[in-house]
């Protein structure tokens, strides 16, 4: 069985969730870095509490020190219990090692965050 919900981020603002009458879940950006919060967050996390889907938090990793990114994402996730994905793609000059991966896996987890999957490019 095959389940769709959409990866979302300010790259969709505007878009209204009722109107994915396939979604499963939702998937939604909430940091990158320690330098950017997605503005359209709560928006998503609101939409998909009202129509009662599943809701999931991802912070997109940078080569800064992954405690003080794990502190942004916990700054702006809201609610711990949630579940979150770690999006390790490329990004320009950076591409993320295995070790780097862990580490915010491990910090994520020291602060709190129910960080449960993670996204690799193929």
């Amino acid at each position: 069985m095959t389940i769709f919900g959409p990866d979302i981020s300010s790259y969709q603002a505007g878009l209204d969730l009722s109107r994915l009458a396939d979604a499963s879940f939702v998937l939604a950006k909430t940091t990158e870095g320690t330098y950017y919060t997605d503005a359209d967050y709560q928006g998503w996390r609101s939409q998909a509490r009202a129509l009662g889907l599943p809701f999931i938090w991802y912070h997109f990793l940078s080569g800064e020190d992954p405690h003080a990114q794990a502190q942004h994402t916990l700054a702006h996730a809201g609610d711990t219990s949630l579940p979150g994905m770690l999006d390790a793609e490329p990004a320009g000059s950076f591409s993320p090692s295995l070790a780097q991966m862990v580490a915010y896996t491990d910090a994520a987890h020291s602060v709190g965050l129910n960080l449960r999957l993670l996204y690799l490019p193929h």
